[in-house]
């Protein structure tokens, strides 16, 4: 019965579906999830909330960092902001 769960645990993960395992906005959805999924998940925030993702990607690792940012940067130039904004309210 082990053997029967792990195989489709593990056909879950392998499965394009594989977006739906994960929670919003946890670790490996951040971190995992393809780019359209991203790119969804971030056209819920506004301004402030994509500066604070933009802020916190700082710590990930440069995998999970450049592709969230790639999302972060679509999302504000769909909602009419400059794609680089977070970046420059970083700056001092």
């Amino acid at each position: 019965m082990k053997k029967v769960i792990l195989i489709l645990v593990m056909g879950l993960l392998l499965s394009s579906n594989a977006n739906a395992v994960w929670i919003k906005g946890t670790g490996p959805f951040l971190k995992w999830s393809s780019h359209e999924v991203l790119v969804d998940y971030y056209s819920e925030y506004e301004l402030d909330g994509l500066c604070d993702y933009w802020s916190k990607s700082k710590d990930w690792s440069k995998f999970g960092r450049e592709k969230n940012r790639k999302a972060i940067k679509e999302v504000l130039e769909k909602q009419g902001h400059d794609k680089f904004i977070c970046m420059k309210l970083e700056s001092p």
